[in-house]
C-alpha cells in the first residue's frame, strides 16, 4: 500500500474515531471533525474545571483525546499521532495523580488503553496496512470510549 493511501486511510480511521467521540452523529467524511470535536466536549458530560483538582484533568484528557482524533495523518504522517499522544498521556498522568484511588478502576482501565494506542501505532509505522491502520483506529475509539465514562463518572463530583 502506497504512503499516501496508508495515510488516506488513518485520516478515515481517525475522523471515525472522533466522530465516535461525537454525540451529533456527523460523519468525519464530511469535514465536520472539528464540530464533532466540539459537540463532544459538550454533550459527554465532561467536567467544566470546576470542584476537586479530578474535574479539570479529566476536562483536559477528553480535550486532548478529541485532539488526537483530529490529526491529519494525510498531511504529518503517523508520526503526529504519536505526537497527539503524548499529550494525552501527560493528561492521563494528571488525571491519575488527581483521582487518587478514588477512580481507581477507570484510571488502570484508562493506563490498558493508552498502552493499546501506543502499541498499534508502533504496529502501524513498523508496518503499515489497512489491518494495522484499523487496530490504530480501534484503538482510539475504545480509549475515546473509556475517557467518556470517566468523565460521566467523574462529573458527579465537580
Amino acid at each position: 500500500m502506497s504512503r499516501t493511501r496508508m495515510a488516506g486511510v488513518l485520516v478515515l480511521l481517525l475522523g471515525a474515531a472522533a466522530a465516535g467521540c461525537g454525540g451529533d452523529g456527523g460523519s468525519a467524511a464530511t469535514g465536520t471533525t472539528t464540530a464533532a470535536t466540539t459537540s463532544a466536549a459538550t454533550t459527554t458530560g465532561a467536567p467544566t474545571g470546576t470542584g476537586q483538582p479530578v474535574c479539570s484533568s479529566v476536562a483536559a484528557l477528553q480535550t486532548s483525546v478529541n485532539a488526537l482524533g483530529d490529526v491529519d495523518v494525510g498531511a504529518s504522517g503517523v508520526a503526529a499521532v504519536q505526537s497527539s499522544l503524548g499529550a494525552v498521556k501527560a493528561d492521563a498522568q494528571d488525571v491519575v495523580r488527581d483521582a487518587q484511588g478514588q477512580y481507581a478502576e477507570q484510571t488502570d482501565q484508562l493506563k490498558t488503553d493508552l498502552a493499546a494506542v501506543e502499541s498499534a501505532v508502533q504496529t502501524a509505522q513498523g508496518t503499515a496496512s489497512a489491518e494495522t491502520l484499523r487496530g490504530v483506529g480501534t484503538a482510539i475509539r475504545t480509549l475515546g470510549a473509556d475517557v467518556r465514562t470517566l468523565s460521566h463518572d467523574v462529573a458527579s463530583t465537580c
